[in-house]
């Protein structure tokens, strides 16, 4: 008896495979270099707010996100914490996880209100 012959579909339904696969790697794996005033602190996606804060210092301007959905499958609805150290921000989910990383740009909103400073 011969084996049968792979077939296209075959081939699509491994390469979809391996690229899920590479993704879900990479997205998970995610790291992000920060300058703080104690020197270069690394942190990771689903890394603690107590965990970020033991490790880097204190942010230069803590600040809070309006409305945050905790995850894909989970629909809480929270007003998580950010963050502002150096010129990254750092959002964190409704479990004070980090979630995102974006660069600070000064003149827009990017999700995070931090409150005005005291006079």
């Amino acid at each position: 008896m011969s084996r049968p012959k792979p077939t296209w579909r075959r081939y699509w339904l491994t390469a979809v495979l391996l690229a899920v696969a590479l993704t879900g790697v990479l997205w998970l794996s995610r790291t992000w270099e920060l300058q703080t005033p104690l020197g270069t602190c690394v942190v990771k996606l689903g890394l603690s707010l107590s965990d970020v804060n033991s490790n880097c210092g204190s942010p230069e301007q803590k600040g809070d996100q309006p409305k945050v959905v905790n995850g894909l499958f989970d629909w809480t609805v929270c007003s998580a914490p950010c963050e502002k150290r150096g010129v990254h921000i750092l959002f964190y989910n409704c479990s004070s996880r980090i979630a995102v990383v974006k660069s600070f740009k000064p003149d827009e909103y990017q999700g995070c209100i931090f409150p005005e400073p005291r006079r």
